[in-house]
């Protein structure tokens, strides 16, 4: 069975975005994280609307206007307010045993496979737009996503089963530590940041004026 192509992979294919785009959405999101969907949008890469349209002709997911939309309180309260905050995620109904959630990435096949082992729920997955995520999340959570955490979770990092534990330390140990180029860029970004050299928001214009 093939290998399914990420998100970054199909949109280039359809022609949405080119490769320098991608190249330079992946590396904002080794820095900062967050959701390359939300990131390509962020950078002017691509439209909310192009992507909604997208994920609705490639993966047949209805893209739903939920910016009005009132959480049932019972359907709240099955997701943590921080599993909500940290994947971005909307939970809005729920029928035998079955947990909808609203996410701006229903191809993301690893949040959903996390969401179901952290709740024991069997997930199904409705597209909304990104905006309309973050000012339910505000609404009902307390506050928006926390940037960073999206695409970092580890499913370890939910449990607290040894053999979990043991899977990261043997990946530590084999993911050796080398100075590569990307490393070098990296720490480089990081250190103008720190030191009040350039801001992220700068950064991001001079990327967008590189590759567009």
């Amino acid at each position: 069975m093939a290998e399914r192509k990420r998100l970054g992979e199909m949109l280039i294919d359809a022609g949405l975005i080119d490769d320098m785009q991608l190249q330079a959405s992946l590396g904002h999101q080794r820095q900062w994280g967050g959701k390359l969907g939300d990131i390509l949008i962020e950078m002017g890469f691509i439209s909310e609307q192009t992507l909604a349209d997208f994920f609705e002709s490639q993966l047949n997911i209805p893209c739903l206007d939920l910016s009005d939309f009132e959480i049932p309180e019972n359907v709240r309260g099955l997701l943590k307010d921080e599993i909500v905050k940290k994947y971005g995620v909307v939970p809005i109904a729920y029928e035998n045993k079955v947990l909808t959630i609203a996410m701006t990435d229903p191809s993301d096949i690893r949040t959903i496979d996390e969401l179901q082992f952290a709740t024991g729920y069997k997930i199904k997955s409705i597209l909304i737009f990104s905006s309309d995520a973050k000012k339910l999340i505000k609404r009902y959570f307390g506050e928006d996503v926390a940037s960073g955490h999206q695409y970092k979770s580890k499913v370890h990092e939910m449990g607290e089963k040894k053999d979990f534990e043991l899977i990261r330390d043997e990946k530590q140990e084999i993911q050796k530590k080398e100075v590569t180029v990307k490393n070098y860029l990296d720490a480089m970004t990081r250190l103008l940041i720190e030191k009040g050299i350039i801001t992220k928001e700068e950064l991001q214009k001079k990327i967008r004026e590189i590759v567009q």
